[in-house]
């Protein structure tokens, strides 16, 4: 095998802290000059970037209310001591802001879109009116009978 795959060419060799921040894009001009040069170094970036892929995935929000205990958290049904513990991690959390926010904004929507309009506000006081307390049922049977009158008078008077 080939030496050069398994230590730096360029000693000192980097370490760990080093390429983290080699992959964050935060490193100074000599690390990331070290990195490009060196094939030890950068493939040791490249397995510490997959590592923290895969960590990330598995761990990702791990720590984090779940969906469920987020929206009876913001519909206020969770006890005091559980919500407590949410509030505080969710003045932390990006993530868990984002949801509620989501949540508010979905909400928001369902309110706006479940509002009547003037004319079904109009029609349904109409209704009302007409029917003065009247079940659907009676109403309709009020006016079968309206149009049999209706068909008995054209007749009688053509």
């Amino acid at each position: 095998m080939d030496r050069t795959n398994l230590e730096c060419s360029l000693p000192p060799e980097l370490d760990d802290a080093d390429l983290l921040t080699f992959l964050e894009g935060d490193a100074d001009e000599s690390v990331n000059q070290h990195v490009e040069l060196c094939e030890y170094c950068r493939s040791r970036s490249t397995e510490l970037n997959r590592l923290q892929n895969w960590l990330t995935s598995r761990l990702y929000r791990a720590d984090c209310p779940t969906s469920i205990e987020l929206g009876n958290y913001y519909f206020k049904r969770l006890p005091d001591p559980q919500a407590t513990v949410i509030a505080e991690h969710v003045s932390e959390c990006h993530h868990c802001q984002q949801e509620l926010d989501q949540l508010k904004n979905y909400l928001n929507i369902l309110e706006i879109d479940s509002q009547p309009t003037t004319v079904e506000k109009v029609r349904y006081k109409g209704g009302e009116l007409i029917s003065g307390g009247r079940s659907s049922q009676e109403i309709a049977g009020a006016a079968h009978r309206l149009e049999r009158q209706d068909r008995r008078v054209s007749r009688l008077c053509t």
